[in-house]
This record gives C-alpha cells, sequence and structure tokens, in this order.
C-alpha cells in the first residue's frame, strides 16, 4: 500500500511539470512581439524549370523527386501539380535585378512611369543599367493559396517575360466578369472567384520552359475566406520590397 500511494504521489508531480495547452494559450504569441510585417517570409509561387537548383543533386535547395513543371511554395518547401488560389490585388514595377555573376539579389523597384532614364536594351532585349543591373517588367499578383492540408494564407506570383501575356490574360477574365446586383449588372471583387493553376510546356526560337495555365474554378462561399482575401488586397502594397523573393523562372 505504501508503494501504491508513493507512484500515485509521483503521477501527481509529473502532472503538475507538463506544459498543458491551457499553459500556451495563456502565452499565445509571446516572442513576436517585436516582428512585423516586413520580418516575415511571403510565400510565392514559382514554376520548377530544368535549370532551377531544386532539381539539382548538388545544390542546397534540391528537393528530393522534384520535376520541371511543379509549382513551388517558396516559404514551406512544398511541390504542386495543381493548387487552387484566390486573386486578390495586383500591382505592375519595373523590378532592378544584380546579375547572378554579380550576386544577384533584388536591387529596387520603380512604377512604371520612374524607370531610370539611362537604361539601353541589351542584345537579350532586356532593359539594362550601365552597372550591369537588369530592370525586368514584373507583374504581381497577390492571391490566398488554398493548400487542402493547411491553412488559407497569402502569397504572390511574380510574373515576368513571357508570362507577362498570362498575367494580362488572367486581369482581362476578372474584368469581365459581370453579376447582376440590385442596381444592374457590376464587376465582382477578385477574390469572388478561385483559379485553378497548373502549368504547360511553351517555347519559342530561344527555348523552351514551363509556364502558367490559369483556370477560372468556383465562387468563393465561405465568408471567412472572403474577408481573408479582403484583407489581403486591403494590405497588399504593405508587403515589403525586401519580401520579393527572386522567382527562378526568372533568368538574368
Amino acid at each position: 500500500m505504501a508503494k501504491e500511494k508513493e507512484k500515485k504521489k509521483e503521477l501527481v508531480v509529473a502532472d503538475k511539470n507538463e506544459v498543458t495547452m491551457h499553459d500556451l494559450e495563456e502565452q499565445a504569441g509571446a516572442g513576436l512581439e517585436g516582428v512585423t510585417q516586413a520580418d516575415y517570409a511571403i510565400a510565392f509561387l514559382a514554376i520548377l524549370q530544368n535549370g532551377s537548383p531544386q532539381l539539382n543533386r548538388q545544390d542546397g535547395s534540391y528537393i528530393k523527386g522534384a520535376i520541371a513543371g511543379q509549382i513551388l511554395q517558396t516559404v514551406s518547401g512544398k511541390l504542386f501539380d495543381e493548387i487552387e488560389v484566390i486573386p486578390c490585388a495586383f500591382s505592375h514595377r519595373i523590378v532592378e535585378w544584380r546579375p547572378r555573376g554579380s550576386g544577384g539579389g533584388l536591387v529596387m523597384q520603380y512604377e512604371r512611369e520612374n524607370v531610370p532614364t539611362d537604361a539601353t536594351t541589351n542584345d537579350k532585349g532586356q532593359m539594362v543599367r550601365p552597372s550591369g543591373n537588369v530592370l525586368l517588367p514584373t507583374s504581381y499578383h497577390y492571391i490566398i493559396i488554398l493548400d487542402p492540408e493547411t491553412a488559407p494564407e497569402p502569397g504572390v506570383i511574380a510574373m515576368t517575360s513571357t508570362q507577362l501575356k498570362k498575367s494580362k490574360r488572367w486581369n482581362s477574365l476578372m474584368a469581365s466578369l459581370k453579376m447582376k446586383g440590385r442596381n444592374g449588372s457590376f464587376t465582382p471583387p477578385t477574390y469572388a472567384y478561385k483559379y485553378t493553376l497548373t502549368t504547360v510546356g511553351e517555347s519559342n526560337d530561344k527555348g523552351s520552359w514551363m509556364g502558367w495555365d490559369i483556370q477560372q474554378s468556383e465562387m468563393v462561399d465561405s465568408k471567412e475566406l472572403m474577408v481573408i482575401a479582403r484583407d489581403l488586397a486591403t494590405n497588399a502594397r504593405t508587403i515589403s520590397m525586401g519580401a520579393m523573393r527572386k522567382q527562378q523562372q526568372e533568368e538574368i
């Protein structure tokens, strides 16, 4: 009996020393007090190409089983053959990149009407500055990523070069949608519909690559999703330049 009582006492002590859900809830968010929007990594959706480091076994970014044409979520490293998204906002920038041979990296973003006047055109048809930095017209689509295995999260798709046509078509599709309301026909917010993203092979006389295929899906029928999308639409411009990570489909 004495031994049994001793065991019970030990169990009670052990229980008191365990971390409970209540303990965690009381300290919710602790440790993140100094973190601002600029300190978070923004999830980009990018298309893996044949030259992407995720396909190179000798590269630190290698992902086992990855193949060209898959869609990469850059924060989690997850790969998708297709993914649903909700478009929330759009912006177009002229983005200055340092060439890979000079270390690479984003330098600055400019509004369309504020392109540096010292830019010329190289043999690839790209705008370049005297420093060798390249100026790339880039369309940013701010989206909600609907990964079926996780909660909806904000993200960005950056489209350059040949994919700028896809961006324009997507914008045209969203602008052409009409609904009948109490006061007549109106254009719904872009986040009224979901879109399914997959990839397709493309080519021209300069080579071949994988590009975006964007298909309209079902309407957003969740008020919670609508609120998340509306908030991203409102706050999209606050996403810092530093969060705009270089996409693998950009070739500088």
